[in-house]
């Protein structure tokens, strides 16, 4: 297995974000053969186009990516003049997180790399970042960095799925505090995933019926199926935008409960035995969000999460809002 990584950059109207993104990749020690940016029908983007494509010219690789995915891209431009190779792909409609890495790993296992980098746009990878993860390429086929945010506050992420209830778990990053360099997750997230192409090749691609929220949650859950799915203290990614209270937000409210739906299938599909409960808990956390939106003093919720248990119950998956 090669070392040629290919990352994939997720953008929304984020511009500024996406370039100090783009920056601090081809600032890695471990250089990235191809950059990927995946534009979910931004608006604008001049600055990007100038800065990565202005020497940018068509390719037989970008005319066969272009005639292969003609349903869903309305742009194309690809530029090797750096040592790194570069393509912007612009989506026709904003197919959101789990869309986006969808297409974005589609184009990429049509390089010959054998590694994809996986970040949204309001991340900074730190300039050993890579290096760092890819130590550990010879134990798991799918790696994650520690993230911190700005203000250099933690953002604890290790636990995981549990398969009884269905519900996400924080061990609040203990491993780390008690000196482990790394430890094992049975989660995702697509703020900084290595994953092999052999993984991708097992487990499928990214499903784009989540849209967003979980979506990354299931993929690193299906990779544990068959690998260590790892978390990594000393490879660091900067997260740019800090979300307070973002569990109370009609977004997250909304595709949470519905994407819950999704969640269970996949679970369903592996771990049978405790379907009921998993059921049971599903309820549970449908009262929980009801009591908060009361507490909170933020009833205009129940309408999001009235809307997202019709749309979970037609099946109606997608951008919902």
């Amino acid at each position: 297995m090669n070392k040629e990584v290919c990352a994939i950059v997720v953008t929304f109207n984020r511009e500024r974000l996406l370039i100090e993104n783009i920056e601090s990749l081809l600032k890695q020690t471990l250089k990235l053969k191809w950059i990927i940016i995946v534009d979910n029908n931004s608006q604008g983007y001049k600055e990007v186009k100038e800065k990565y494509f202005r020497y940018g010219r068509k390719s037989e690789f970008s005319q066969v990516i272009l005639h292969k995915f003609k349903q869903d891209v309305e742009e194309i431009l690809y530029d090797d003049t750096k040592e790194t190779e570069f393509l912007y792909v612009r989506l026709n409609n904003n197919k959101g997180g789990a869309g986006g890495f969808k297409i974005g790993i589609s184009i990429a296992l049509e390089t010959k790399c054998d590694w994809f980098w996986l970040l949204d746009d309001d991340v900074e990878s730190q300039e050993d970042c890579l290096e760092k993860l890819f130590k550990y390429t010879e134990i798991s086929e799918c790696i994650h960095p520690r993230r911190v945010y700005y203000d250099n506050t933690e953002c604890l992420w290790e636990g995981g799925l549990d398969i009884v209830t269905g519900l996400r778990y924080s061990l609040d990053d203990i491993s780390f505090k008690n000196g482990k360099p790394f430890c094992v997750v049975n989660v995702g997230c697509f703020e900084g995933m290595l994953i092999s192409r052999g993984m991708v090749e097992r487990i499928g691609l990214p499903d784009e019926r989540f849209f967003i929220v979980d979506d990354d949650t299931i993929y690193g859950f299906l990779a544990s199926l068959y690998t260590n799915v790892l978390y990594v203290r000393d490879a660091v990614i900067i997260k740019k935008i800090k979300k307070l209270n973002y569990e109370l937000e009609p977004v997250f409210v909304y595709y949470y409960l519905r994407n819950y739906k999704l969640k269970l299938q996949y679970m369903d599909e592996y771990f049978s035995k405790y379907t009921f409960v998993r059921k049971v808990f599903f309820y549970f956390s449908i009262f929980k969000f009801v009591i908060q939106t009361f507490f909170n003093k933020r009833p205009f919720l129940l309408k999001y999460i009235i809307k997202a248990l019709i749309d979970s119950k037609k099946s109606k998956f997608g951008k919902g809002l």
